[in-house]
């Protein structure tokens, strides 16, 4: 598995949690390692991504000592790699790729979708979250806050607010690349891409496409 844009690290350290939590509840003898590979295109984004999943890692052998050895670690690998060249990836060797609205910083999303596609497997599935020319993130949190009954004027609140307001900006100035369904759907098939599903999240603020490699939908289930 893939993380194509390692961000906070929050997929790694989901993925983690995750294959952790199921070390008491199935036998992995016999079956390799699960491997994820983050990739990022800052060597300071790699490393705080790295440092982030290795207190998580210390954080879990504490809790669970005596159970991880039921099932092999979460094998986790680091690369620091431009998206806008050839990544370190035989094409056809990448089973799961995931890109969590990185696709809104890259210079050209075109080329980067196909270098994603060349690495994919043939039986592989990209997942890919996208931001709407119309994404307002705040509404969400606040509404949030309201069933928190928490004050959205509050000193942990407002930076969040704050961040969301200038990614609005952003978003809505064409500093950061964002899309409809249509324009995502005509960007997916100029890279060759005639496998997918487009869905929206998060009340319509963002958009999920699931990328199969094969021209079928069995591929996307």
């Amino acid at each position: 598995v893939v993380d194509a844009g390692v961000g906070q690290s929050d997929l790694t350290r989901a993925a983690l949690i995750n294959h952790t939590y199921r070390a008491g509840k199935a036998s992995w003898s016999g079956r390799p390692s699960p491997l994820m590979v983050g990739v990022g295109r800052s060597r300071e984004r790699v490393g705080q991504a790295r440092h982030a999943v290795l207190v998580l890692q210390r954080e879990l052998a504490t809790g669970f000592v005596g159970r991880l050895s039921a099932m092999p670690p979460l094998a986790i690998g680091w690369l620091q790699a431009d998206w806008m060249h050839a990544l370190p990836f035989r094409t056809g060797s990448v089973s799961r790729l995931v890109c969590n609205l990185s696709l809104a910083y890259v210079p050209s999303p075109l080329v980067a979708l196909r270098e994603w596609h060349r690495a994919l497997h043939p039986d592989g599935c990209l997942i890919l979250t996208a931001f709407h020319p119309s994404t307002d993130l705040s509404s969400l949190y606040r509404r949030h806050l309201r069933q928190a009954n928490q004050d959205e004027f509050s000193v942990q609140a407002q930076p969040l607010l704050h961040y969301f307001a200038r990614l609005r900006e952003a978003i809505r100035h064409g500093i950061l690349h964002a899309f409809d369904e249509a324009g995502l759907a005509a960007l997916l098939k100029q890279c060759g891409i005639a496998s997918f599903r487009i869905l929206p999240i998060f009340d319509g603020q963002a958009l999920v496409a699931i990328v199969g490699k094969q021209n079928s939908s069995s591929s996307l289930r």
